[in-house]
């Protein structure tokens, strides 16, 4: 019993442990894996503002600057304060937004001698190189390893520019270049950009003081403040994005969860879902006409010529701590039948047995123990039958 019910323990404590874990990492994981897609699927619908509010920080909802492609896509720049990196201890004052729709012309991709490039003119007509190809940072040393791609661009088609004040100063022409050196599109802005918008003065209170210290509790009376001073100013957000995520999650999570009591119902544990089905199919006209044709078979061809598999287990639901030897025997045409039951069996044994009647029920079992409900007589019939002797203990006698 103990033998059987360890494997059930083990496999339901590992797949419910991992089910537990997928349950609380599995919606942050899609959202990272959605928040390009939809970034994509808004760029493409005209929705630039949504897809900037994937992004970090503050932006303000009105593009400064919009440029779309005979061929299709285009590049929108947005007033922002985003994060600086990932450690999001620092905001900078930006021009933030997107080169999208880009993905089949703008070739970027090069593993060696990769010269893709953003050039960006400021209002002196001084060109600076800013880097839009991935990369890496040495925790040691600092330093940036650049690969030769771009992922969002090979995934999802679009390249996120981050064009800050402090690097640049001011911009009138973008240029961007390939990874041969050529250039794919170049523009010259209506006006030159030097971060001279109210959107920058706005902010600049609550940047100063998340520069300052990005866990001060100042920080949200400056939040409500700069967001009060237009409907237009707004902080980036997952809102939409973790609706997918959590609604994706949750039926990933429902599947593997269906999935490991199937497996584990086939596996360690009764086979419900079999007897289920095998009992449904059963009471459908095609199962019972099947089963009755079976019985008549047979009867005419084996009558009690045949053998059948005779299991014979003992219910020790009362006696938990149980540890003898028990033998069960009857008598047929044959001879003896012995059924012999050990704790390192179960308690439970199979013998092939002659159908027929099987007569003289004897127990071997200490006078401590008595059985209670032993057949006298065994009908042995059909090709397995289970027999189950429950085992309880004597009532000592008052003297």
């Amino acid at each position: 019993m103990k033998k059987k019910l360890f494997p059930k323990i083990i496999y339901y404590l590992f797949t419910f442990s991992l089910g537990l874990l997928m349950a609380f990492t599995l919606p942050y994981i899609l959202i990272l894996y959605c928040a390009p897609i939809d970034i994509e699927a808004y760029l493409n619908q005209g929705a630039y503002d949504k897809a900037i509010e994937l992004s970090s920080g503050y932006f303000n909802r009105q593009p400064i600057y919009v440029q779309t492609f005979d061929e299709g896509g285009g590049v929108v720049l947005f007033e922002a304060a985003p994060l600086v990196d990932e450690s999001q201890k620092k905001m900078h004052k930006s021009y933030t937004g997107f080169l999208f729709g880009v993905g089949k012309t703008y070739n970027v991709t090069r593993e060696e001698g990769n010269q893709t490039k953003l050039i960006v003119t400021d209002g002196n007509g001084k060109n600076c190189d800013v880097t839009l190809l991935d990369y890496t940072v040495d925790k040691e040393t600092g330093d940036k390893k650049f690969a030769g791609y771009i992922t969002t661009h090979e995934s999802n088609g679009f390249i996120y520019l981050d064009l800050d004040q402090d690097s640049l100063g001011s911009l009138s022409k973008l240029t961007f270049i390939d990874r041969d050196g050529k250039v794919f599109k170049e523009f010259n802005l209506p006006s030159v950009l030097d971060y001279s918008q109210q959107f920058f003065a706005d902010v600049n209170a609550f940047v100063e003081e998340y520069n300052r210290d990005y866990k001060s509790e100042n920080l949200n009376a400056l939040h409500e403040e700069f967001i009060a001073k237009s409907d237009n100013y707004a902080m980036s957000s997952y809102g939409e994005t973790r609706k997918h995520a959590d609604t994706k999650a949750t039926i990933w999570i429902l599947v593997y969860f269906v999935f490991i009591y199937i497996v584990g119902d086939f596996l360690v544990g009764r086979h419900y879902i079999f007897r289920f089905f095998r009992w449904l199919y059963y009471k459908t006209p095609l199962g019972k006409s099947k089963a009755e044709k079976r019985k008549t078979e047979n009867k005419e061809s084996f009558g009690h010529d045949y053998y059948c598999q005779v299991t014979v287990s003992l219910d020790l639901t009362e006696l938990p701590d149980f540890n003898e030897s028990v033998q069960v025997r009857y008598t047929n045409n044959d001879g003896d039948v012995t059924f012999t039951l050990l704790k390192q069996n179960g308690y439970t044994v199979t013998e092939r047995v002659r159908a027929g009647k099987c007569v003289n029920a004897w127990i071997d079992l200490n006078r401590d123990y008595a059985p209670v409900d032993m057949p006298e007589n065994l009908i042995v019939e059909g090709y397995r039958m289970d027999v189950k002797i429950k085992i309880i203990k004597r009532k000592e006698e008052s003297v």
